[in-house]
């Protein structure tokens, strides 16, 4: 009986190992089973390294768990941030300039290494931040501008008077890049626009120069290099007298003097019409060009005379003066008894 009874237990284990059951909260993560409250149950294959792998908690792989899975270009877990710089973002994405974060430093893993001035998460290139994520300079708030450093101008019309042939903007050191995204500096018809003394290897490009004697000029100086920069109305756009070793290209002029690029004379576009910006036209005097409004196609409508009242006939009465002012006679003096004698 005793034998039986041990027998019974045994048969009634083994048929509840084997019969299906809801384990619900009871599910044993790496059972291999994927059981209640499991995505993936891989056993022994449960890995939080794996890419794309079933994580140790019985999860799919995610953003967030530290392992760059598919669709993800960096995940650092716990250290993904949408604010710290070079950080990986919270979407497991990379760093980049626009999403808003002034990125210095490098990254761990991939190794990316960032330099970013500014990033204002916008496109706009005249509001100080370009959006190569560079800082710019406005030249309305600089004014004349001597260049020191590799120099970024912010985009936008700006104008800029030379009075003594020093430049607008002036250039007076080695190895300088001075970028002008598409700026357009406008003078009042005397002095340089930019001027290079005494350097080497110089890059000017993207800049838009209206409006001096000399659009561009060089002075002592070799290496300059000039790319994509558009002159006219200038006495002369491009003047590099005594400059050696000067190079360009894609730039547009209409009065290159001795320049020539590409094999020829001038500039790779040679201007037939010059057309600086509207809003900073200028005469020779420095006055703002004046605005001719269209005459007038109608007809002037004929204007009636005046009327004029007749002349009144009535008679116009002449006023007594005011006893007032009415002048009385003189009272001669008497004569004395002598006077009398005298007389008679």
């Amino acid at each position: 009986m005793k034998r039986l009874s041990i027998s019974i237990f045994i048969t009634i284990c083994f048929a509840y190992y084997l019969a299906p059951q809801d384990v619900g909260a009871n599910s044993i993560c790496g059972n291999g089973k994927v059981e209640t409250g499991e995505v993936c149950d891989l056993g022994s294959n449960n890995s939080d390294s794996k890419r794309n792998g079933c994580r140790s908690d019985c999860r799919a792989a995610y953003c967030g768990d530290g392992v760059i899975d598919s669709g993800e270009t960096c995940d650092d877990g716990g250290a993904n941030s949408n604010s710290k710089p070079a950080a990986c973002r919270q979407n497991c994405t990379m760093p980049r300039c626009g999403d808003g974060v002034v990125d210095i430093g490098q990254h761990a893993f991939p190794a990316v290494s960032y330099s970013e001035e500014c990033d204002d998460a916008n496109d706009n290139e005249e509001d100080g931040c370009l959006r190569t994520c560079k800082s710019c300079i406005d030249l309305s708030k600089a004014g004349n501008l001597e260049v020191t450093q590799d120099t970024h101008i912010c985009a936008g019309s700006f104008e800029l008077d030379d009075y003594g042939d020093y430049g607008a903007v002036a250039i007076k050191h080695n190895g300088i890049t001075l970028n002008c995204h598409g700026a357009s500096i406008t003078g009042w018809g005397r002095g340089v626009g930019i001027m290079v003394q005494r350097s080497r290897n110089v890059t000017i490009m993207n800049c838009n120069v209206f409006g001096y004697e000399s659009g561009i000029k060089g002075e002592d100086s070799n290496g300059i290099r000039l790319y994509s920069n558009r002159l006219c109305g200038n006495t002369v756009d491009i003047d590099l007298p005594g400059v050696t070793g000067a190079v360009g290209r894609g730039n547009a002029c209409r009065s290159a003097g001795t320049w020539s690029e590409g094999g020829k004379n001038g500039c790779t576009q040679q201007l037939q019409v010059c057309n600086p910006p509207a809003n900073q036209a200028k005469d020779l005097s420095g006055r703002p060009a004046a605005t001719m409004k269209p005459l007038s196609t109608e007809r002037a409508k004929p204007q009636k005379a005046p009327t004029m009242k007749p002349l009144s006939t009535e008679r116009v009465e002449l006023q007594k003066a005011p006893t007032s002012i009415l002048l009385k006679p003189v009272k001669k003096p008497k004569k004395t008894d002598k006077e009398k004698k005298d007389s008679g």
